[in-house]
């Protein structure tokens, strides 16, 4: 028998060299180490260590790399390697035998270091183990403090940062540096190549706790696994949360000094239908459903906020059907609209009916309900109206919903109102309303059993105006104007309108012209006639009319005044003076000529009341 002892071929690798330097000085760095990693996971990286020149020898493989080059313990920027510059992800370097020979040079920019020690506020002891984060625009990283509580970020590059801390156990309230909690009001760290910045310490503060207990409504059973979020206001920080226990009980850490919001709602759960009954509600500390309208509680440093307690209820719902009264016909796209008694909102989400006018209001708390409606544009003509045809919250009638309960046939029919039409017009080419400040104000007259009221309706730059849905009645119609130099030239300024079901009223025209103002200051050098002791008095030169203004303040203005010229009066005040004047009517104490002009506000007519009148008054009282 001949035995043939086979050995294995050596297996030859490729040889990629290279020096790695400083960008700027052009110098060799030492101790960088070189890694080539394979795009196979299953391949181990391969890693030189540069010598005192910055050479180095790495053995690869046939294959496909990423060479990363960083230096431990120096500030220089680590990088993979790139045949061009600008290029952060780096370039794969391709071995194509196992003989090949590879040169890749590369080089490496210096950055700065920021370096600090974190202690605790009450007894200034060294904190280890504390997270340390520092974020720029480009860059977040972090770091952990050692035994001494020291810490040291390296290799940063140049820009702003922000540093703060968070720690493990929450023993301690995170901090921004220097000393505030919320990144908006921190003090940004600038940083500059080849900078080491030290002293950038934290002394933090032992940190809040609010604690408490969710139980559920009905029966005050305790609830586990509700998620309890504590919000901080005027904050970007992430909001701190908790789960309960079985015992219903909630323990939030961590917190830092400020106000915060309490929110408790059961943790979203896969294959959870959206719309299931019966789910419990988000509830907002204490006891509200719009975040609106919670407490915000304080927290100090070092304190635990006890007894934050939840009760939550599951939903209840209310069903029903919209219909028009013109055909009975189904109306869809109308929107349902829920409000608590006690003016509470609630969560907004869609409640429009289907197109068989059908509507599902789910997800709703106990409690006593107002319930209105919002037409599409489409039904606009008909009459908008609370539950059982009330026009307002004042007059409607309240649905009592208990808990768990479901409340049917709920419906609203909907009858056709009037729709009025109309114009406000000034004699001023080109004049523009100001939409979003003028309107027409429709008010009901009389009786109002339904609840109309007074309500106020927008007009276009032109100043025309449709209303449409409204109800039966009588009404007076007014337009209400921001610009106080326009003068109504109808009478009187409002239309009385009798309105019937269905009606179409136009050519509600209300007409104006344009006039001036006229604007200034009085002041009294007088002892004795004070501000309320005067008055102004207008005339109208043309019209030979006067018109009486009584002074409130030092500052007046006279509005809507028709072109023209005007005589100025500033006189005592014959309402309030008589102890001074009882043998004459008014004292004149100062005049002035003013020519007033269409859309112009003259100002600066100032008026006096000079010092000798109080000498001519004593003279003049025997």
């Amino acid at each position: 028998m001949i035995l043939t002892l086979g050995l294995e071929a050596p297996l030859w690798a490729a040889e990629v060299v290279g020096r790695i330097i400083d960008t700027h000085s052009g110098h060799g760095i030492s101790q960088a180490i070189v890694r080539a990693v394979h795009d196979h996971r299953k391949r181990r990286d391969v890693q030189a260590v540069t010598d005192h020149q910055g050479h180095y020898v790495l053995d690869l493989l046939k294959g496909r790399y990423k060479i990363y080059i960083g230096v431990p313990n120096s500030n220089y920027l680590s990088k993979y390697y790139s045949s061009s510059s600008g290029s952060d992800e780096g370039n794969v370097v391709e071995i194509p035998t196992y003989e090949s020979f590879v040169v890749l040079n590369s080089a490496l920019e210096m950055g700065g270091s920021i370096a600090g020690s974190v202690t605790g506020q009450s007894n200034q002891v060294s904190l280890e183990n504390v997270r340390i984060y520092a974020e720029s625009a480009d860059l977040r990283t972090s770091t952990l403090t050692r035994n001494d509580g020291s810490y040291v970020f390296r290799g940063l590059p140049p820009g702003e940062f922000l540093i703060h801390v968070g720690t493990l156990d929450e023993q301690y309230a995170p901090v921004y540096f220097d000393d505030v909690f919320s990144a908006e009001k921190a003090t940004k760290i600038r940083l500059a190549r080849y900078q080491e910045l030290s002293q950038i310490n934290f002394n933090l503060r032992a940190a809040a706790v609010i604690q408490g207990t969710v139980r559920l409504r009905q029966g005050l059973k305790p609830l586990e696994g509700i998620k309890v979020v504590a919000e901080k206001e005027e904050s970007s920080s992430t909001p701190k949360l908790a789960y309960t226990d079985a015992q219903g009980k909630y323990f939030i850490r961590g917190l830092s000094g400020g106000s915060y919001l309490l929110e408790a709602s059961p943790p979203e759960r896969e294959g959870t239908p959206s719309n299931q009954r019966g789910r419990l509600l988000t509830q907002f500390y204490p006891d509200r459903f719009d975040r609106n309208l919670a407490t915000r509680l304080k927290v100090k440093p070092g304190t635990t906020l006890s007894n934050i307690d939840f009760s939550l209820s599951t939903g209840s719902t209310i069903s029903g059907r919209v219909i028009s009264l013109e055909d009975e016909s189904p109306l869809a796209k109308v929107q349902i609209i829920p409000q608590l008694v006690d003016g509470e909102t609630l969560p907004p989400r869609p409640r429009e009916t289907t197109q068989s006018g059908a509507f599902l209001l789910e997800d709703l708390p106990s409690g006593q309900y107002f319930l209105g409606i919002s037409l599409p544009e489409q039904h606009n003509h008909l009459i908008e109206v609370y539950y059982e045809d009330k026009l307002s919250p004042t007059k409607a009638d309240k649905i009592v919903l208990g808990a768990e309960e479901q409340i049917q046939e709920i419906d609203f029919y909907l009858a056709p109102g009037a729709s009025l039409r109309g114009r406000l017009r000034v004699e001023q080419p080109g004049y523009k309303f100001d939409p979003n400040k003028d309107k027409i104000q429709l008010k009901r007259l009389g009786i109002d059993l339904l609840g109309y009221e007074e309500r106020e309706f927008t007009i276009t730059q032109d100043g025309y105006f449709f209303v449409e849905g409204t109800p039966s009645g009588r009404y007076s119609l007014t337009p209400k104007t921001s610009d106080p130099n326009l003068i109504p030239r109808t009478s009187p300024a409002s239309k009385i309108l009798d309105i019937v079901q269905g009606d179409i009223i136009e050519k509600l025209d209300f007409v104006f012209g344009l006039g001036g103002s006229i604007s200034g200051v009085v002041h009294s050098e007088s002892n004795i006639y004070h501000l309320k002791d005067l008055q102004i008095v207008l005339i109208n030169l043309f019209k030979n009319t006067s018109t009486f203004y009584d002074i409130s303040s030092n500052q007046y203005t006279i509005t809507g005044i028709s072109p023209g010229r005007y005589f100025l009066v500033l006189r005592s005040n014959p309402k309030t003076t008589n102890l001074y004047e009882s043998y004459v009517l008014a004292k004149l104490f100062d005049t002035r000529l003013v020519e007033v002009k269409k859309g112009v506000r003259t100002s600066r007519v100032n008026l006096k009341v000079p010092q000798a009148v109080d000498r001519a008054l004593k003279l003049s009282v025997p």
